[in-house]
């Protein structure tokens, strides 16, 4: 997911920054405006999901972890 957000984000930098008529990436990608902002709304949420997830996880096994000795509670 990072790989495909990085990948589309180099690729409209690129073509903003060598774009000639001084537009932007507006008058081409205006009809696909909607969509592509959906795609990457989409990948960011993916990513934020999994990061959380993770996170959770690591956090849940080390107070587990912490908690399984007496030695830990005392």
């Amino acid at each position: 997911m990072r790989e495909s957000l990085e990948w589309l984000t180099t690729y409209f930098f690129r073509l903003r920054v060598s774009s000639s008529d001084g537009y932007g990436l507006y008058p081409v990608w205006s009809p696909y405006a909607v969509f592509v902002g959906r795609l990457l709304r989409h990948l960011v949420n993916a990513i934020i999901t999994t990061s959380a997830q993770s996170f959770t996880r690591a956090a849940s096994q080390s107070s587990d972890a912490e908690l399984g000795t007496p030695q830990s509670v005392l």
